[in-house]
């Protein structure tokens, strides 16, 4: 085994968004056999980052923004696909005058207009009408997760306009709500833009990157870099974001948490997120390889 690559939130995180020590440990054990350790996530660097150092975890390479960003870790970024003006215009267009919640991926932080808390709350009472089932915890989060500087370093513009006018590459964009209908009617409306790809990262949420880039696209340019061959390669994740980097990898492994949709395209089913899967998995690896 060369290479591992693993997803943050879903799978190394917990659902108090920590990291076990048993994974920790497994972690550093890897890297201790030669193993090069990269972390693949839809977040920014900044955040992703800042997890790994709140841990004492150190990897030479971090994938963000689901694949549109190879940084290393003093975040010099190797490859990079942003998403091109003219789709940036529509699909900002569109999610603000649908009124949906949605944030930009820039480099290294969240970009989102300063009226989007007031339309997140919104939009989960007028969901929770119809699916009583919906969990406050769940809007809480994202709104910590957002506002309250907890996890995202973010910016926040004033107006749609600035937004769209930025001369900042933006890398991707997740959209979220939670009505079913609402995520599905906005997946549908860019099924056309043809420089895009879309897919979902969370039940509530819908995201769009360049269509050149994806976490098995990175993971593919990174063992190119290295000269890694991909027979010698495992990779961790939980949900449909992930899936291309299982599709590129030797070893592929799903969290047990992940859906079952996402197990069947795996190798392996390890533990959950909540049971240091990540470190199970690795131990399993290594002794096989290793």
């Amino acid at each position: 085994m060369k290479l591992i690559t693993i997803d943050l939130d879903g799978t190394l995180l917990n659902s108090n968004h920590q990291i076990s020590n048993k994974d920790i440990c497994t972690i550093k054990k890897a890297q201790s056999f030669g193993v090069t350790v990269v972390i693949s996530t839809g977040r920014t660097f900044d955040s992703a980052k800042s997890i790994l150092e709140n841990y004492n975890i150190v990897v030479p390479y971090i994938i963000t923004c689901n694949g549109s960003i190879i940084n290393d870790f003093s975040g010099n970024i190797l490859y990079s696909f942003p998403v091109d003006k003219s789709s940036l215009e529509k699909v900002i267009s569109f999610l603000h005058f649908n009124n949906y919640y949605f944030s930009l991926a820039s480099s290294d932080s969240r970009i989102f207009p300063k009226y989007n808390k007031n339309i997140l709350m919104a939009d989960f009472y007028e969901a929770k009408i119809s699916n009583p089932d919906l969990k406050e915890e769940d809007l809480d989060n994202l709104i910590n997760l957002f506002y309250d500087g907890k996890t995202f370093d973010g910016k926040v513009f004033n107006n749609i306009q600035d937004i769209i006018s930025t001369e900042e590459d933006i890398y991707g964009i997740c959209a979220v709500s939670f009505s079913n209908e609402k995520l599905e009617n906005g997946i549908k409306s860019f099924k056309d833009i043809k420089n895009l790809s879309i897919f979902k990262s969370a039940y509530n949420n819908f995201e769009l990157i360049n269509k050149n880039s994806s976490k098995g696209q990175a993971a593919k340019l990174l063992c190119n870099h290295l000269g890694i061959d991909l027979k010698d390669t495992m990779a961790i994740g939980d949900n449909q974001n992930d899936l291309s980097m299982f599709e590129i990898v030797q070893f592929s492994v799903a969290m047990e948490n992940a859906y079952d949709s996402i197990k069947e395209k795996c190798s392996f089913v390890t533990l959950n997120n909540n049971s240091s899967g990540v470190g199970h998995a690795i131990e399993n690896i290594l002794e096989l390889t290793v």
